[in-house]
């Protein structure tokens, strides 16, 4: 992937820097564009590092039909409630429990990896 493609999944993304919050069916972010993210509507998870320069800044970027087409919204592990997040991901959707394992290593490389993708996902933009 060259980096075309990472400038213009940047540019979609809105980060979340300020906290994400558990609910009944899935989460919602605590930041100035707010969304809640339902379990049932998202269609792919990608989980990727960004290089910090000393560190690795590991990163879900969820896609979901509620969202707007060709956005996802993106959580790291620095943001309160990624831990719970990450928990119920892992309760209500199919992903293999060794994904961590696969995004970060080898350390320093974005490993960018779709954790999750159900089969009726629109095509990625690339």
């Amino acid at each position: 992937m060259g980096f075309g493609f990472v400038g213009r999944w940047f540019r979609r993304s809105r980060k979340i820097r300020e906290e994400v919050r558990p609910t009944e069916d899935g989460f919602e972010t605590v930041t100035t564009e707010p969304a809640h993210i339902r379990w049932g509507d998202v269609f792919r998870i990608t989980a990727f590092k960004r290089d910090e320069i000393t560190s690795d800044l590991l990163c879900l970027a969820f896609e979901a039909h509620s969202l707007p087409s060709g956005t996802h919204v993106e959580v790291n592990e620095e943001v309160p409630g990624f831990d719970a997040v990450v928990a119920l991901m892992m309760k209500h959707l199919p992903i293999d429990p060794k994904w961590r394992h696969s995004v970060l290593l080898p350390p320093f490389a974005a490993n960018q990896t779709v954790i999750y993708q159900t089969p009726d996902a629109p095509n990625a933009a690339g």
